[in-house]
């Protein structure tokens, strides 16, 4: 019996090593994947093997430390995971058919909005999105991983007897903490860019009403290929409903060629049934779109439909379902908007092109 304690000892520590050495690997792929222009990973990265393995190692794998996160308004927290990977935790604050009723960026961050728009944009080939994955974590054991200034804000209520959490930001505050009734807590993981890459923020111009102007008269955005970096962000966020993008973010290396990233887009998904048109402002102003996001949008419009492409790829998340069926029903209705003023910007002579 202590022989087979023994064994069964060392068949545990070579199998954590293993899957730690496993982890290490996977960390350095995304690290490989990551480009000076912002492009995140290779349309045939997006739907690889490797990819199918990150996903499932971050959302299972030993969280080592846990501090609130450096930036936001919103209750976020930082993990820094085995092989010392580090990510990013939005916990959930409602259930998959709340509806989000006040217009703009109202309400808090939506956990199954992060997980759904970096699926969409895996289906799109929008390549600027970092995986996220849906994952439970034990509040308690949490507590004992933080820091003090996060551990401060990890409690069991007395009246239910379940554990809460505020957290540290802009607007955390101990009268508006996310609890469970048991222990564990439901969030979104978003993997972090590499820390070898700086991120600067320049204003969204396009929240004016001459979008249009306002972008050529700019020294940041007066290539043709960030312009339709900008229109194809426009598409994106109206399709997940997402009105909070007030700067667009971009490496800060290789000035000139960089890419416009699909950070944070907590704030989607948050009503089925209303469409955001304002968000298309750019699209419609300038007619400038890329060729290739047009050739799969135009895909996706026919069987299967995006929904049914969206609704099986968030199958395979842990937290599945994802999205409500509303929700994935608004895509098709969204596409088909689109589509309709690409069509007509097509058929529209003069300068402006479909390139």
């Amino acid at each position: 019996d202590e022989l087979l304690g023994r064994c069964w000892i060392c068949l545990r520590v070579v199998v954590y090593f293993f899957l730690l050495a496993g982890g290490t690997t996977l960390w350095r792929d995304w690290d490989q994947w990551v480009q000076r222009d912002g492009t995140l990973y290779t349309e045939a990265q997006s739907s690889s093997y490797t990819m199918s393995k990150l996903l499932s190692f971050l959302s299972k794998c030993k969280i080592e430390r846990a501090t609130p996160a450096e930036l936001g308004s919103q209750l976020k927290m930082s993990f820094i995971l085995e092989g010392g990977q580090k990510a990013v935790f939005r916990p959930m604050r409602y259930e998959r058919d709340h509806v989000i009723e006040e217009r703009g960026n109202k309400g808090a961050d939506r956990h199954n909005g992060e997980i759904a728009a970096f699926h969409l944009a895996r289906i799109l080939g929008m390549t600027r999105v970092p995986p996220v994955v849906g994952r439970r974590i034990d509040l308690s054991e949490l507590k004992t991983i933080s820091d003090t200034s996060l551990s401060a804000t990890i409690y069991r209520d007395g009246a239910t007897g379940g554990m809460c959490v505020y957290g540290v930001c802009y607007y955390c505050t101990e009268r508006d903490p996310v609890c469970v009734r048991g222990e564990v807590l439901e969030g979104s993981l978003a993997i972090w860019i590499p820390d070898r890459h700086q991120i600067k923020k320049f204003k969204n111009p396009c929240w004016s009403k001459e979008c249009r102007r306002e972008l050529l008269r700019s020294n940041q955005f007066n290539s043709n290929r960030i312009l339709m970096d900008i229109t194809e962000t426009a598409v994106f966020d109206f399709l997940i409903g997402n009105m909070d993008r007030h700067h667009f973010e971009m490496f800060e290396e290789n000035s000139g060629s960089n890419r416009i990233l699909l950070l944070d887009n907590g704030k989607s998904f948050g009503n089925p049934f209303r469409d955001d048109f304002i968000l298309l402002r750019p699209l419609q102003q300038l007619c400038l779109f890329r060729n290739s996001t047009y050739q799969n949008l135009l895909a996706v419009s026919k069987e299967p439909t995006l929904t049914e492409r969206l609704s099986n790829s968030l199958q395979h998340d842990p937290i599945s379902p994802v999205l409500s069926g509303d929700n994935l029903s608004a895509m098709d209705r969204r596409l088909n908007s689109v589509l309709d003023i690409l069509e007509q910007c097509i058929r529209t002579p003069g300068d402006n092109v479909l390139l």
